[in-house]
């Protein structure tokens, strides 16, 4: 049922465009990988590479803006879970490295950056919530990839509209220092 209310809100946020074919393919790899992932806690790497294919053809026909963004969120996806793991000592398995790669392909770097903050705030809140309930237990592991993937959805629904609330929520806390990098400038496409 989330599948098919996903698949039909998806051309209310994204339009009939180009991204929409991109959307659904991302509800498709995240509803794959949910059941996987509750089932077994596992990401098949045999399901990343087959969507991996499609998310390379999609991104060639329509590509972010500008072209390269896509190579630089898969970079950034894939290092910052691959430092996250190494610290962690093991805490994050190659699985999730290797679907944050992906999303951050399919995402670009500014959205998989935000994509990663949020996902960790949301981990954060519903494990407390979790753990306070007693529905979560400390010795039990506790999906991670679960929260992020829906977080993913609603940057792709939303758009720029995420990270430029978080840039403007960035911009009060410095209050009326300028943007030290520029990371908040809008982008010509706005």
């Amino acid at each position: 049922m989330l599948t098919g209310v996903l698949f039909a809100s998806a051309p209310i946020f994204l339009g009939w465009s180009s991204e929409l074919m991109v959307g659904w393919t991302l509800i498709s790899l995240f509803m794959i990988i949910f059941v996987t992932d509750v089932a077994y806690m596992l990401i098949p790497d045999k399901i990343l590479l087959f969507f991996m294919v499609i998310f390379i053809v999609l991104r060639v026909s329509f590509p972010l803006t500008p072209w390269w963004d896509t190579i630089v969120g898969a970079a950034v996806g894939f290092s910052l879970l691959l430092s996250i793991a190494v610290v962690s000592k093991g805490g994050m398995g190659g699985g999730d490295i290797k679907l944050f790669a992906v999303i951050g392909f399919v995402l670009g770097m500014k959205m998989v950056l935000l994509s990663l903050l949020f996902a960790c705030f949301y981990g954060a809140l519903l494990g407390i919530i979790g753990l306070q309930t007693g529905i979560l237990k400390k010795e039990n592991p506790y999906s991670f990839r679960t929260v992020y993937r829906f977080w993913d959805i609603d940057c792709l629904f939303l758009g720029r509209f995420p990270f430029i609330l978080v840039c403007n929520i960035f911009k009060m806390s410095l209050k009326g220092h300028p943007d030290p990098r520029g990371i908040c400038q809008k982008s010509p496409e706005q």
